[in-house]
Formats: structure tokens, sequence, C-alpha cells
């Protein structure tokens, strides 16, 4: 159904700027410079797939300034502040400004500040709809995934073909993740920084406190509303840190490949996924139910997704507003019941299929081939 998008084969011409050695480069740009044993090694995470699988052969490094259609800084924007040197982006402003020229910046981190880089396309995958600029471009979240190889293989298996899920009776909502606490400690800072947000809301009547609230929060929140429900089969694991993937669950230890697999497995065996936002104002649980074919209930809180004049989310996605959370139940039921047995298969090979749009070679030949014919505009 989406794929037609990626039917013109442009090429796109990149000058890259200065790669800096102590600093990591852009996660596709060994790709680009053909250097493929560092490739192999390194670049799988879920949206890449096997090496070679995302293409990037749209895209030509060129030497002269002159030929190129954008500049490319070659790295993340957050590692050269990390680093402290940001000679490479200062020599392609320079540049940039001279031959008139566009700058790709990569800001793939948690953060919704704004950064000013003249003559600039800055891709982000956090940011609010009431900050957005005209020229941020919301990206997935593209996390490298460090994982051993039995990981990465278990993944692999998993990706490579989804299974698709019967229709039933009820719909099976889950939720694997990071929604509980570790101490009593922690539980009174978050009541405190709930409490600081609310003061922030109704007192100096800050109308977007509320989208700041820490992640729990509206994970809680949307957890609460499906707590009692007899209509829909729950499968929710609350873990009481971020961090069970690496072995920890709070101040216990759980063992990496099990929390790894009760996670993969909690949104094969269910309809629906919570998706609330984590730090960052996205969620890559959300892209991680596309790829697996289920139904993302995304609750907004002033989200951008990526590509949305492409890919028509309404489709597999529930969205509910952050201040309509109690409404999760019926919006869930709704979407369930509007299908035929017939249709909520389709609807999950569409969920798929956005997903294909959404890996790095297909995500980039989209956008920067609508920037180079300055016909389309991301607002």
């Amino acid at each position: 159904m989406y794929m037609g998008v990626l039917a013109n084969n442009p090429i796109i011409t990149l000058y890259v700027g200065t790669i800096l050695s102590n600093v990591p480069q852009l996660f596709f740009l060994d790709t680009v410079l053909k250097k493929r044993t560092i490739v192999e090694k390194n670049l799988w995470n879920m949206f890449q797939g096997a090496p070679g699988e995302a293409s990037f052969d749209f895209l030509r490094v060129v030497s002269d300034p002159v030929e190129a259609d954008f500049f490319l800084l070659p790295h993340n924007y957050y590692y050269l502040q990390k680093a402290g040197d940001f000679s490479s982006l200062t020599e392609l402003v320079v540049l940039a400004k001279r031959h008139n020229k566009k700058i790709l910046v990569f800001l793939m981190g948690d953060s919704d500040e704004h950064v000013e880089i003249p003559n600039s396309y800055i891709f982000r995958y956090s940011q609010y709809g009431y900050k957005k600029k005209n020229n941020e471009i919301i990206a997935p979240p593209y996390p490298l995934h460090f994982r051993p190889p039995e990981f990465s293989e278990y993944r692999e298996k998993i990706w490579k073909t989804i299974a698709l899920r019967e229709k039933s009776a009820k719909p099976t909502v889950s939720f694997c993740g990071w929604a509980d606490f570790p101490s009593f400690y922690r539980r009174c800072t978050y009541a405190g920084r709930v409490l600081l947000a609310d003061i922030k809301k109704y007192i100096f009547r800050d109308k977007y406190a509320e989208l700041h609230k820490s992640a729990i929060y509206f994970r809680r929140k949307a957890i609460r509303a499906l707590a009692n429900t007899s209509r829909i089969e729950t499968n929710f694991i609350l873990r009481k840190s971020f961090s069970a993937q690496k072995g920890f669950d709070g101040e216990d230890y759980i063992k990496p490949e099990i929390a790894e697999k009760e996670y993969m497995e909690s949104i094969i065996n269910s309809d629906f996924v919570l998706a609330p936002r984590g730090h960052a104002n996205a969620s890559i649980r959300f892209f991680e139910a596309l790829g697996l074919g289920r139904f993302p209930v995304l609750i907004n809180t002033d989200c951008e997704l990526p590509l949305k004049d492409y890919i028509n989310y309404g489709k597999f996605v529930v969205t509910v507003d952050h201040t309509r959370t109690d409404e999760i139940e019926r919006a869930i039921l709704d979407f369930y019941n509007s299908l035929t047995t017939e249709e909520f298969k389709k609807r999950q090979l569409m969920a798929r299929e956005a997903f294909e749009l959404l890996r790095p070679g297909s995500f980039l030949k989209i956008v920067l081939s609508q920037l180079k014919n300055n016909n389309h505009r991301y607002t």
C-alpha cells in the first residue's frame, strides 16, 4: 500500500564534513562510505535489520561542495556537544553560506531543546508539536542495540516474518516496561515532580506543564485505565527501572535474556501495545509494535510522528489524547470491533508496511528526495 512512494530512484549527493576521530559517526555513514566490515559488525538494530537490508544506495558522497545537494554533518550533534568539539559543524556552516546549501543535522537524543544552526534541516525524534520549527524533521528513533550475538539472532528471527494474529472474542493489550518504583524514596520523588508540574499548570497557568510530566506518569495512568476491564485481556509486566534488558529491575536483578524475551513476547502475543512516551516525547515501543505487525495505543502528549504525510497511521494506531486517558478502553474496543476478521489481518500487514518505510534507507530516500525537489514542506 505504501511502498509506491519509493518507486522513484533519486540520487542524492552529499558533501560530508570533516569526520572527527574521537567522536562516533552517524549510524548510516559507514554504509555510505562503503565500509562494509564495520557495518556488518555494528549497525544492526530494529530498523536496520540484517546487513544491507535497508539500502542507502541512492546516496553519493562528493568531494566538491558545488556538486552536493546537501551538506552532511557526519556526527550526531549531541556527541559533538558531549565532546565539546564543533569544528566540523563550524566548517560546514561557513561553506553552506558560501555555496547556498543546506546542512543535514541529526539530533538523535531525548532532548526537545532547540538548537540554532544556520541553513540547516534538523532531524530529531524528540519534539513536541507546539515547539516544532519548520526546519525540524521528525525521524524515527534509531538506537543502536549492542547485544550479545544470541540476542541479535533472536530479534532478527522475530522480525524476519511477522506472525499474524487471529481475531478473537476480546482484544489483548500488553505493556512491558518501566512503570513501577524500586523504593519508597523513588515513589516520593516522583510524586514531588508531579506536584510541581501541577503547580505550574494550575497556579502559573502553564498550559504545557502537563505534557512535561515524567514518562512513568503517563504509563501508570494508561495502565490504571485498563486495570479493571472485563472486555479486554491485559498482559502488563511492570519493571522498576528502564534498564531491565541490561539485567536490572530496580534494585533487583533479572537475567537480560529473560527480560528481552518477556518484552518481545508481550508484543507478539497481543493485539495492541500501550505506547506512552519515554524520556523523549517519543516511544521506541511504538515502532517495535509496528515492526511486529501490532497496533500501538499512542498516548498523545502532543507527539509528532515521522512521515505523517505519507503514512495513514489511523489505519493501525489507536490514538488517545493524554487528557482523555480514561477513554482508552472505549477507543481500543471501537477500533477492534470495527474490523472484520479479514480486515484485522490486513491492518497488521499495513502496520508492518509502514515500518518498512521508516527504516533509515527508506525514510531518508523519501525525505531527501522531497527536500531536493523543493516541492514539499515539513511543517
